[in-house]
């Protein structure tokens, strides 16, 4: 996998995939309290994508991307608890229409590396083990073996099958 950082022409509005590996809450109020981190102070880390047919899909930044649509979409009912932001997008509601993203693009990467940077590359809210285990089966079913799983991930196959053993 290779990767390089662009400022990518990717706005809130461009069609970004998300993927369905990672789902998260779009009111949860960690959520909310990033998107007010990010309203007041900006991105500090970039989002991570690969480019699909038609657009990008995004392998890192879930949340932040959430948390930015969450402003974008004009729901100010959320950030009562955010007295600056409030009544900052309440002023000026458009200001963050054609948000763009700070981008890191990643290349080459197939299935399997994607399932790999999701549980090596989370920096943002922790896999729990339930959500480590799905990965690990995810991996399996597109034909990883422990072994190979345990390459790309740096676990230990003990590690493997008890996360597995958590699924049932």
């Amino acid at each position: 996998v290779s990767q390089s950082r662009y400022k990518l022409n990717i706005t809130i509005t461009d069609n970004i995939n998300l993927s369905a590996y990672r789902l998260t809450n779009p009111e949860a109020s960690d959520l909310v309290e990033l998107a007010a981190n990010i309203f007041e102070n900006g991105l500090k880390e970039p989002i991570a994508v690969k480019r699909t047919e038609k657009s990008y899909a995004l392998i890192r930044g879930h949340r932040r991307t959430a948390a930015v649509m969450l402003l974008v979409n004009g729901r100010f009912d959320l950030f009562t608890n955010y007295p600056n932001v409030y009544k900052a997008l309440k002023a000026n509601p458009n200001s963050l229409k054609g948000f763009q993203f700070d981008a890191l693009l990643l290349e080459n990467m197939n299935e399997a590396d994607e399932l790999a940077d999701l549980i090596n590359s989370n920096s943002g809210m922790a896999l729990t083990p339930l959500q480590k285990g799905e990965v690990i089966l995810k991996m399996r079913k597109i034909g990883l073996n422990t072994k190979q799983i345990c390459e790309r991930t740096s676990f230990q196959a003990i590690q493997v099958e008890e996360y597995l053993r958590g699924l049932s």
